[in-house]
């Protein structure tokens, strides 16, 4: 359930929720002597540097948008099991980090956006075939492993994405 939206001088066990998730993502330096459920000034700073990087109105309010993306910045790739279902897709920066691991692996998932549809699965069977892990589109614990292993091997990467979205722009130009 998302919370009313929530901004300076606001109280409550949702900002204790909010103060938590932007702590644990470094943009909030623990202070003893803060109110945990009061939305302070270093609250509001904190919100407005994430809105900042994320791409939202930086506006220093917690409504629905901004707090759907505090919840989807908590996950790390190997917290939850990741797979594709049509009409409920998962979305977060465990799957941001999937997408840009296959992506610099080289396999075509089509744009790196933290949702895990259609494209994403694909590239994932794909991926499990070429390592030898049943290509049932899970990202589980053996896909996990399989990652790890691969990316102690190769470094850099993350160019065949933006090759592949340069052609795309290419070919509309000139068609």
């Amino acid at each position: 359930m998302t919370p009313p939206a929530l901004r300076r001088g606001d109280a409550g066990a949702a900002v204790v929720e909010i103060r938590d998730r932007l702590g644990r993502l470094g943009l909030l330096p623990s202070d003893p002597n803060a109110e945990p459920a009061v939305f302070d000034e270093a609250v509001d700073t904190a919100v407005r540097a994430f809105q900042q990087a994320r791409g939202l109105t930086v506006d220093g309010i917690v409504g629905p948008q901004t707090f759907r993306r505090l919840e989807e910045a908590r996950w790390v790739l190997g917290d939850r099991i990741l797979s594709f279902r049509a009409g409920h897709l998962i979305a977060g920066d465990d799957v941001l980090t999937l997408q840009t691991r296959l992506s610099g692996l080289g396999f075509d998932l089509g744009r790196v956006d933290g949702v895990f549809g259609r494209r994403t699965d694909r590239a994932l069977r794909e991926f499990q075939r070429s390592v030898g892990v049943e290509s049932d589109g899970t990202c589980g614990p053996d896909t996990f492993r399989a990652l790890d292993r691969l990316g102690r091997a190769m470094s850099g990467g993350g160019a065949a994405s933006v090759l592949r979205e340069q052609y795309a722009l290419e070919v509309q130009r000139s068609g």
